[in-house]
């Protein structure tokens, strides 16, 4: 199951963590917070060397994702709800289809 590796590999990261206790989860290695537009930099860096068009993509379709796989594991809507931090039933239009199926892969374009 990916999301329990996910999840083992977390507990690890904070488990190793030096940073004081109310630190951000992720943050660069001078202790930094990882903001939105960092990570919307380091994603679009990442989709130009895999060879994607970066317009496709923002991080948005990490959230997409990240519903898509919690309902693929099983994982309750109450949970794929309180985990994106979503006040509304949105993530239903993302956790209803599993990655496999067809509505959501055709959205996933091959690199060039």
């Amino acid at each position: 199951m990916v999301g329990w590796a996910a999840i083992t590999q977390l507990k690890a990261k904070a488990a190793s963590c030096t940073a004081p206790p109310r630190a951000a989860l992720f943050h660069f290695h001078t202790g930094r917070p990882l903001v939105s537009r960092a990570m919307r930099d380091i994603l679009k860096d990442l989709l130009l060397r895999g060879g994607y068009d970066t317009s496709k993509y923002n991080t948005h379709s990490l959230w997409i994702g990240a519903a898509a796989a919690a309902a693929q594991e099983g994982l309750l809507p109450s949970t794929i709800q309180w985990l994106g931090r979503w006040s509304s039933t949105a993530y239903t239009s993302y956790a209803r289809h599993p990655l496999t199926s067809p509505s959501v892969t055709a959205t996933i374009a091959p690199a060039p």
